[in-house]
């Protein structure tokens, strides 16, 4: 029980349910042969974005603590790494 009130706190069952919850009215859309309106497309594709940028930020902080580290040393000693 510690941990869903951890996730929770997290944001990431709240965030998790609403990505779910849009991409299956979408997909019941399409199943049912009915036109997808675009402000639903996007909607989702904004809130999915927000979902899986949410749990890359978790996971950054997560090494970042792991390392012992501020997460803003670890992107300085990064950023130039994928530069051209």
């Amino acid at each position: 029980m510690a941990k869903f009130w951890e996730l929770l706190e997290e944001s990431v069952l709240v965030s998790g349910f609403i990505a779910c919850a849009c991409i299956v009215a979408m997909l019941y859309l399409a199943v049912r042969g009915l036109p997808i309106p675009d402000i639903l497309s996007n909607v989702v594709m904004v809130v999915v974005g927000f979902f899986f940028g949410g749990k890359v930020q978790l996971a950054q902080q997560n090494l970042a603590r792991q390392m012992g580290r501020p997460l803003t040393q670890i992107g300085e000693e990064n950023h130039g790494r994928y530069q051209s």
